[in-house]
């Protein structure tokens, strides 16, 4: 689970003490290519090439390095960046680092370290095999040249839990192994060298605690590992952040935070400074000396993201008198290094004052005490490029608007539909003096109600929104059914493919309710989830929505919700669902809880998830395992989950097991028999797995996107297999991609499939190249399959209202059954903040995220509120037409009927309408151009009419 990574210090600060009474954290030298203390975080100090990094799994441990803090890996968590672009010398180079390995090191289990791979056959491993012994791995060349070559240490006596500090060196055909300052004695002299740069440098399988990772572009010596570890437990300078002191409330750690724990780096100029304290006007940090000899230095100056009028002054005082104070500094002028004789000093305060001050934007850049004159230079800091810097700032202005609001009060309050986009350049409808909040539900239905404060002159400060009771004729509405949420705009990466600074401002995580600041020139959204209970009887309830600031200033916003005389069926035979990843560990299965409770909760009923057929080699071949798909079919029925389930068949596993090649092997009758009953035992599992649970079909599964490049014949030869042993329904993903010419492939693959689940963009521009709905219902007619939909949100382009459209609209024009879209969730560390993972392929995928402080409730997005509100929308649709069937012949029936008729042909759009769009989903486009939320209402207003003549006849 995420944890901000930064330090706030409101209260006492002592960082360090555990881990830095006999050393520091290792500082840069001219040899290094990667520089990484995960002291508050997992960026590096220092890379030579690209600093982007991932952290898939661990966790920073407080504390809990040997210098500081330090990365806790377990299991499959792996700490990857990039290593083709300066982050590796192939030729020559030594990885050092500090680990604290929770096995003994004459463990028995083989545990792999660190990997860099070059195409297939090339690759440096540094890992342990097994008792004592931890090594670097070397295979490099090609062809008769192939050379394989290992250097071990001996850690045999290691015991768990105890730190130890390794090196690993090559060059000039050596490979050397040093642990704890000690080289092996097998010294390898004839290895050959890597010829092209890894990918990427991956750390994984530590099952344990690492500390400053230092890789060099030189070969170490065992005096140059002597010196390291000397440097390191004897170092000539200390960072501040790595000794006792205290800070006011006001100084951050590492870099400056801004709404949803997203967080901005220390910058000064265009370099991005690794180390270092932002601090905000009136701050101070305090610390003692010994009085010694010794000099406090770091660079000082305004943060590159601050205000162009914003002013800071520095000052450095050694038992109250005034050692140093700077001049007032604006974001424009070039950082002022400061460095200052603490002799004799022994209680040290470093103090800001500003003017037009709006965050922590005074920063003391790499702050530490040097010891002697001569290790006072330091070269740390990267440069932030142009684009990254555009980012930043686009990332800290995301909450301001850029149009004329009046009446010139310090605030106003705004309207705002909950399902259409904020445009910051237009100016918003301010609510009059009279201004009621409203919404419609039914019973049982979750409805949203949104609105927007504007910071006008000086805005407001302490700004906290509640909600009361509603109350009615027919009872009560509970506050608590009243959920107050804070939208947060962040941004997103245009494509989940793209880097970082291709990423564009969003609308798009719900925080929990908390007290904020609305700025001068900002503003801030709110949407409020109001639940009305299944036995509400129908009414209005009346209440307040309160708005109050620090001040003492208040708006007070009648609210009402009335709750409609309906009865709402579920949406049958539309099934909706989610991808979702079940843990791998056992001890974080309790936690699905509130996951399984809240996709229940906005309509999900079924879910595509990782589990499935597991196999092993037993005494007797192949053996079959669905306990852990038995284990998530149990949580599933507890919590009302039914329906299809697509699972893996693990017949890729099974072709692994048996060194079996499905395409290569196929025709060895021998081979293929043994295969093809292997698979039977776990499709024979999965038919008694579903007797045991009736309520779900499971649908065998294994490959996805079959269409795809060399897929299709793997595919259909795994199947034949699962198609011998059940009859169970086979599940597929696919494209059905206008430009290319899919019709024989199908045709190939008809006979093996019965769920064709097909992507949405790629759906989009089918029926964009001329295809309608009605060819598809033929096709699925003509095969006996069913269609289902993954329309998944790929990136910034696709808003909220798509996924309603999707759910409701979409699926009811269209013969599509199910609608199972990419995933819950799936980030890289901070769930909020899309930029921070690797620099391709690095976005995030998020409906709603755990939410950090609170152990039983999820962040949800206005994507998985529209996701619910378009379920809604079906289930008004699917309600009105079985009432329709059930009153056949009725004048109400009738109109009905031709109302729908009507409503179905408004979503339609022609084949020349479609041509016109030139962008991604282009039905999508259309449909959310042509109508707005406002329209979205009367739809549903006239359908609840209609309904509601209906139900009156009493035939239902």
């Amino acid at each position: 689970m995420y944890r901000p990574v930064n330090l706030c210090m409101a209260l006492l600060v002592a960082l360090g003490l555990a881990g830095t009474a006999c050393g520091q954290a290792v500082v840069q030298d001219d040899t290094t290519l990667v520089l990484m203390n995960f002291d508050g975080t997992i960026q590096p100090e220092f890379t030579k090439g690209s600093g982007s990094v991932s952290l898939s799994g661990g966790e920073l441990v407080r504390q809990g390095g040997r210098f500081g803090d330090g990365l806790r890996l377990c299991g499959r968590d792996s700490l990857e960046l990039v290593g083709n672009d300066g982050n590796l010398n192939p030729g020559e180079g030594t990885i050092e680092f500090w680990i604290k390995p929770s096995w003994p090191g004459d463990d028995e289990e083989k545990h792999g370290l660190f990997s860099a791979r070059v195409g297939e056959q090339e690759y440096l491993n540094i890992n342990t095999l097994g008792k004592g012994r931890l090594g670097i791995a070397m295979a490099a060349g090609t062809g008769d040249e192939f050379c394989w070559r290992r250097a071990d240490g001996d850690t045999r006596e290691w015991r768990a839990d105890t730190w130890h500090h390794v090196a690993f060196s090559w060059g000039d055909g050596r490979l050397s192994v040093f642990v704890d300052g000690e080289q092996d004695t097998k010294d390898v002299t004839d290895s050959l060298m890597l010829r092209g740069l890894p990918e990427t440098l991956v750390v994984r399988g530590v099952d344990g605690v690492i500390d400053d990772l230092h890789v060099h572009n030189r070969r170490f010596e065992a005096s140059d590992v002597a010196n390291a570890i000397e440097t390191a437990m004897n170092p000539p300078v200390k960072m501040l952040d790595a000794i006792a002191y205290q800070a006011s409330q006001g100084v951050e750690r590492g870099g400056m935070t801004i709404l949803g724990d997203v967080v901005l780096p220390l910058a000064l100029g265009n370099v991005c400074c690794s180390r270092g304290l932002a601090v905000g006007d009136g701050g101070e940090v305090s610390f003692d000396h010994d009085g010694g000899k010794g000099w406090f230095c770091a660079a000082v100056g305004v943060s590159t993201f601050a205000a162009d009028d914003t002013e800071c002054s520095f000052e450095v005082l050694g038992d109250g008198e005034r050692l140093f104070v700077s001049d007032a500094r604006r974001g424009s002028d070039k950082p002022l290094e400061v460095r200052v004789d603490l002799t004799g000093r022994r209680r040290i305060q470093l103090k800001v004052a500003g003017k037009r001050m709006r965050n922590r934007e005074a920063v003391w850049a790499f702050p530490r005490l040097a010891r002697s004159e001569e290790s006072i230079a330091m070269r740390w800091g990267q440069p932030l490029g142009e684009k990254r810097l555009d980012m930043y700032r686009r990332q800290l202005n995301a909450d301001n608007y850029q149009c004329e609001i009046r009446p010139p009060t310090p605030w106003v309050v705004c309207a705002k539909h909950w399902a259409d986009d904020v445009d910051v350049t237009k100016s918003p409808s301010v609510l009059p003096a009279d201004a009621v909040l409203s919404a419609m539900a039914a019973p049982g239905e979750y409805e949203p109600v949104n609105f927007m404060i504007f910071g006008i002159d000086p805005g407001a400060k302490g700004v906290r929104v509640s909600v009361s009771e509603l109350k009615g004729e027919g009872g009560a509405i509970d506050a608590g059914a009243c959920d107050v949420r804070l939208v947060l705009r962040r941004l997103m990466r245009d494509i989940y493919t793209f880097p970082p600074e291709r990423s564009t401002v969003v609308s798009r995580f719900l925080l929990p309710n908390q007290t904020v600041d609305v700025p001068s020139g900002t503003f801030r959204e709110y949407h409020i989830i109001i639940h009305v209970p299944e036995d509400q009887a129908p009414g209005d309830y009346r209440g307040t929505v309160t708005i109050a600031t620090e001040s003492g200033e208040k708006r007070a916003l009648p609210a009402v919700v009335h709750v409609r005389p309906v009865k709402l069926g579920p949406p049958a035979p539309n099934v909706y669902g989610m991808y979702y990843r079940f843990p791998n560990e056992d001890a974080e299965w309790p936690g699905l809880e509130r996951e399984l409770i809240d996709i229940y909760e906005h309509g999900g009923r079924m879910l595509k998830g990782n589990l499935g057929v597991e196999y092993a080699m037993g005494d007797d071949g192949v053996v079959a395992d669905v306990g852990r798909l038995r284990r998530g079919l149990e949580l599933l029925a507890r919590h009302g989950y039914e329906g299809p389930m697509p699972v893996s068949t693990g017949a890729d596993t099974v072709a692994r097991l048996l060194r079996y090649d499905p395409v290569e092997d196929y025709e060895d009758t021998a081979a293929r028999e043994v295969f093809f009953a292997a698979v039977a035992k776990g499709m024979k599992a999965l038919e008694r797995l579903n007797a045991d649970f009736p309520q779900f079909e499971l649908l065998p599964t294994h490959m996805d996107e079959v269409l795809g490049r060399d897929r299709l014949t793997r595919y259909i030869r795994l199947t034949k297999a699962v198609r011998r042993a059940t009859d169970l329904r086979v599940y597929i993903t696919l494209h059905n991609d206008p430009n290319r010419d899919t019709k024989p492939l199908l045709e190939q693959i008809d006979p093996y499939v019965d769920v064709r689940c097909f992507n949405g963009h790629v759906m989009d521009s089918w029926i964009q190249a001329g295809n309608t709905f009605e060819d598809l219902q033929k096709e699925m007619e003509a095969s006996g399959d069913e269609a289902w939909l993954y329309h998944n949100i790929r990136g910034s382009f696709f808003p909220a209202e798509w996924t309603r459209l999707v759910n409701g609209f979409y699926l009811w024009i269209s013969p599509i059954k199910v609608h199972v879209p990419w995933m819950y969730y799936s980030y890289q560390m901070n769930p909020m903040d899309s930029t921070d993972g690797p620099e391709l392929r690095g976005g995030d995928f998020a409906y709603a995220v755990p939410d950090p402080d609170d152990s039983t409730a999820m962040i949800p997005t206005r994507h998985w509120e529209a996701y619910r509100e378009g379920v809604d929308d079906m289930r008004y649709l699917r309600t009105l037409e079985r009432l329709i069937e059930q009153n056949s012949g009725t004048p109400q029936a009738d109109r009905a009927c031709r109302w729908l008729g009507e409503l179905r042909a408004r979503l339609t759009p022609s084949h020349e309408e479609l041509q016109q769009i030139e962008t991604e989903s282009p039905l999508l486009v259309w449909l959310a151009a042509k109508y707005d939320g406002a329209d979205y209402d009367v739809f549903r207003k006239e359908t609840v009419r209609l309904i509601a003549d209906l139900q009156a006849l009493g035939i239902h």
